[in-house]
């Protein structure tokens, strides 16, 4: 099983602190991966560049901390966003995760199983990565909190507004988990090396080994896949309707 290069992940306010003026920190504990950004290949492939808001996020505790880039081609359409959601991170420390193996659930002829290489994911919508992390001790994993903001005009959800958010995991991850709150679809893709294109792959639950599928809709659901792999996975959310969820990328 491929090991860890850098724990992982991401995101602001709601049980967190929001210091948006911070620039990375460079110390002996602190993991800086922007040389390895996915947005960056993005703007270079296609010769823009993209709106960007890099954000930096502490838990409750004030033990972890990571800094999340979040992009846009248009202006508006992140200003709209940081304005309509709050992210927020916890961590996933070992002791507390029950770890499930993968032999006791899964086919290994699906779990990693692929189609042709596609096109960057939809450049109209959000796209967000880490760019710096500092994690505590056993850290395995950081939730992710998507809280929608109710605003004072009532309005949830903007003219024109995106209905697809990509997130970029670190490297080699293991597990992905999703917890929805109202109806929600996420497909994952992978890449196999840094230099490679990305591509559609198939995952299996860690718990109902079928179906193996590239593509997963929830309403109010917890979902756990195998992910084991790739060199990265990204996920792209779409909304079927505008609520809260949460999910995570592991690392044992």
């Amino acid at each position: 099983m491929k090991k860890l290069l850098i724990p992982f992940l991401f995101l602001f306010t709601f049980f967190s602190c929001n210091r948006e003026d911070l620039q990375p920190s460079i110390k002996n504990e602190t993991t800086v991966i922007e040389e390895q950004s996915e947005i960056a290949l993005i703007e270079k492939e296609i010769g823009i560049s993209f709106f960007k808001k890099d954000i930096t996020l502490i838990d409750e505790s004030g033990k972890n901390e990571v800094i999340m880039r979040i992009a846009s081609k248009e202006e508006e359409v992140l200003r709209e966003y940081l304005e309509l959601y709050n992210l927020s991170i916890s961590p996933v420390y070992a002791k507390d995760y029950e770890k499930v193996e993968p032999s006791q659930t899964l086919s290994t002829e699906s779990e990693n199983d692929y189609q042709e290489e596609l096109a960057q994911p939809n450049i109209d919508g959000i796209l967000s990565e880490l760019i710096s992390q500092k994690l505590d001790k056993d850290v395995i994993g950081v939730n992710i909190h998507v809280k929608l903001n109710i605003l004072e005009n009532g309005r949830v959800t903007g003219n024109g507004f995106p209905y697809d958010v990509t997130y970029y995991s670190g490297t080699w991850p293991e597990e992905f988990e999703c917890t929805s709150y109202g109806s929600i679809g996420y497909k994952l893709m992978g890449k196999s090396r840094w230099y490679s294109g990305w591509s559609t792959r198939t995952f299996c639950s860690m718990y109902y080994p079928n179906p193996c599928q590239s593509y997963w809709r929830e309403s109010g659901q917890y979902q756990r896949l195998w992910i084991d792999g790739p060199y990265k996975v990204r996920v792209t959310f779409d909304y079927y309707s505008v609520s809260d969820f949460s999910f995570r990328f592991i690392n044992y």
